[in-house]
């Protein structure tokens, strides 16, 4: 339900032509990251990849945004996986990749909170 609420909210903003990243201040990296995926997200706990996401984080570094989507895995929050299909990953992809445990991963999920 809070997921429903806030895709609609994350809907009505981009309608308005604002940018989600605009409405959190940048301290907050986690909340941006959740609304990014929120906004790019068809339904909770879509995968989403991080080539997509990345970009959308206002210049957030890589090595914050890491830290934060390692917490986020290590809370039980938030999962990371690697895209199966190799075939049709891009250089961006590869440029986006989480590295975990010897494994680049592609792909994030965030659970419903």
């Amino acid at each position: 339900m809070a997921f429903d609420v806030l895709h609609a909210v994350v809907a009505h903003v981009r309608k308005l032509g604002v940018r989600v990243a605009d409405i959190f201040h940048p301290a907050d990296l986690e909340t941006l990251v959740r609304a990014v995926y929120l906004d790019l997200s068809v339904k909770p706990q879509d995968w989403v990849r991080l080539a997509k996401l990345r970009p959308r984080l206002d210049g957030a570094p890589r090595e914050e945004v890491d830290d934060v989507l390692l917490k986020m895995v290590k809370e039980g929050v938030a999962h990371l996986a690697p895209d199966s299909n190799r075939k049709v990953l891009t250089d961006a992809d590869h440029a986006a990749a989480i590295r975990v445990a010897g494994e680049d991963n592609h792909l994030l999920a965030i659970e419903e909170s």
